[in-house]
């Protein structure tokens, strides 16, 4: 097909985001295709992971969790359009005041509010929620990739760790669950480093802060869903 713009997530399976771009490139050289921008989306934000992604061919480069500005700054750059232009939303007024239960604090003690609002505002007017489809999705492949992350840990594997908790902290500051995805981080830097001393016990506090994330993403899904 043809397109205007590629956003590249560098941690795929089978064909990461580097030889897809390379294999993209070749393409080009060859004739067989005008040059698209390739968009990096990565949560590595070391001046090396930059480096690599536009030594491989790709134009830019955007750290995960992705906020609309960042995104709007990006398509304008490299399509000349308005940073504003196609993303309408609609906004969500804030809660009243008294009307935050000691619940709720805790809930937000939890999530990064700023980053479930960044999901929010990407809303349309009479879609399905897309923060709860977003929610969702999370819900229901993060406990696979613990489950990854526990095998990994159990039989020495270094990489396999480092891969698992690499797609999990990607996924849980996605969601606002910014601890947990600083846990992942500290797992994945030791996958990194093949050092699994005490890895078992950071995928044990790994699991307790993803029990209580949960259980506030359920409560907060439960208030949109009532609103």
């Amino acid at each position: 097909g043809s397109y205007d713009l590629i956003l590249m997530d560098c941690q795929m399976p089978r064909l990461d985001g580097f030889e897809a771009t390379r294999a993209i490139r070749r393409e080009e050289q060859d004739g067989q295709k005008k040059h698209i921008p390739i968009i990096a989306l990565t949560a590595n934000v070391m001046a090396e992971d930059r480096e690599r992604c536009l030594k491989s061919g790709m134009d830019d480069y955007l750290p995960k969790p992705l906020s609309r500005e960042e995104l709007g700054r990006v398509l304008a750059r490299w399509l000349g359009a308005s940073p504003a232009s196609g993303m309408a939303v609609v906004g969500e007024p804030p809660p009243a005041a008294g009307q935050i239960s000691q619940t709720v604090a805790e809930q937000e003690s939890l999530l990064n509010q700023k980053a479930l609002d960044a999901i929010r505002a990407l809303q349309r007017e009479g879609a399905p929620s897309i923060l709860n489809k977003i929610v969702g999705l999370y819900l229901d492949s993060a406990p696979e990739i613990i489950r990854q992350m526990n095998a990994a840990t159990g039989r020495g594997d270094a990489p396999a760790m480092q891969k698992a908790a690499h797609s999990l902290k990607s996924s849980s500051a996605n969601v606002g669950a910014l601890q947990l995805s600083a846990l992942c981080n500290e797992l994945e830097m030791m996958g990194r480093e093949n050092n699994i001393n005490g890895a078992v016990q950071k995928v044990q506090a790994l699991e307790a802060e993803f029990e209580r994330v949960i259980h506030a993403l359920a409560e907060i899904i439960a208030r949109e869903v009532q609103a």
